[in-house]
């Protein structure tokens, strides 16, 4: 017999439908008034009654002719999803995302012709909500349906991990998944000889789709590719342009400085003559023991200088000429100016 085993994961929101690409998966809401039955099913999807159904909540087994109040379910999982998001804040300084959605729902069927006895169902379902409550920690619900055309199980559990405070579902791997079920189930002594559903063969028309479907993906690959090479380029091409204007501007300031510098050695040098004319005259000044000519050529200097500067340095001429004098006279030269 050919037992294999399979499971998938669709992410649920509270009670609104959840769109996933072309495909539209229940809410939470919804999947749960399907899986205990409350909905109107249609007499062709089900191929044996549903009396055998049976029902894990809260570590508490029930059959499918007890009384299950959904709505008391239904309020405990947004009372603990109103938890989720206050830790999740607490711990990480941010709201839940919008997007985030609050509970993962996975089916997990058989072969179709795969079957057990009675008393095998009830000890595969205890060990199923054994492995999930050891992998996920809490479990909303499993529920073990027996009514369809195989034996299969439908659960949900929080996207929430309490440890790391974070969503779980993008750490999930649904492959490896199945193969921990497969194993537990042995560890257990439920040996069925399942295996991880895989298909053996792909049609010639899906075939090319999956061929086209790498195309067009390397194509835009390429494409972005190109993009960002692009953007490279004219990155490249401002950060060269940048580059040549700052070496003008350098290249300008090296030259100013050496014309700064130069203006500076000029001036210098300027000064220097000026100051050594005006010394010279000085000692002129001193020997031939005339103001008149002194003043003469102290004007050829300050002929730029307005009246008030002019009288300043007559007044230190005035000065100095006094204390020149009054040398003199210690070293007994009685010629006054």
């Amino acid at each position: 017999m050919n037992k294999k085993l399979s499971i998938r994961m669709y992410k649920q929101k509270m009670n609104t439908l959840t769109k996933s690409g072309n495909k539209t998966y229940k809410s939470f809401v919804q999947q749960l008034l399907h899986d205990f039955r409350f909905e109107e099913m249609d007499s062709t999807y089900l191929k044996r009654p549903s009396e055998k159904n049976k029902y894990i909540i809260n570590n508490k087994l029930y059959s499918s002719n007890e009384k299950i109040n959904t709505l008391e379910l239904q309020k405990q999982v947004q009372l603990e999803f109103d938890n989720i998001q206050l830790d999740y804040q607490r711990h990480n300084n941010k709201k839940f995302h919008k997007q985030t959605k609050p509970t993962l729902n996975f089916l997990l069927s058989f072969s179709k012709d795969f079957d057990l006895p009675e008393e095998q169902r009830k000890q595969q379902l205890e060990s199923v909500y054994k492995f999930i409550q050891k992998r996920f920690g809490q479990v909303i619900y499993l529920v073990q349906h027996n009514d369809e055309k195989a034996l299969h199980y439908s659960f949900t559990i929080y996207n929430y991990d309490y440890k790391t405070h974070r969503p779980i579902a993008k750490q999930i791997d649904t492959s490896k998944l199945q193969d921990q079920i497969a194993e537990h189930l042995k560890s257990e002594g439920q040996d069925y000889g399942h295996t991880r559903g895989e298909p053996k063969s792909i049609s010639l028309a899906k075939h090319r789709t999956i061929i086209e479907g790498k195309v067009l993906e390397a194509e835009q690959k390429e494409k972005e590719l190109q993009e960002k090479i692009k953007q490279l380029e004219n990155q490249n091409k401002e950060l060269q342009e940048k580059n040549d204007r700052l070496l003008k501007i350098t290249n300008q300031y090296e030259i100013d400085i050496i014309k700064l510098k130069e203006l500076q050695e000029e001036a210098q040098a300027d000064y220097e003559s000026v100051l050594n004319e005006i010394i010279e005259d000085l000692e002129d000044m001193a020997e031939q023991e005339t103001l008149d000519g002194f003043v003469k050529k102290l004007r050829r200097y300050i002929k730029n200088e307005n009246k008030d500067r002019l009288e300043t340095l007559l007044n230190n001429v005035k000065k100095k000429t006094k204390k020149i004098k009054k040398a003199n006279n210690k070293r007994g030269m009685n010629n006054p100016l």
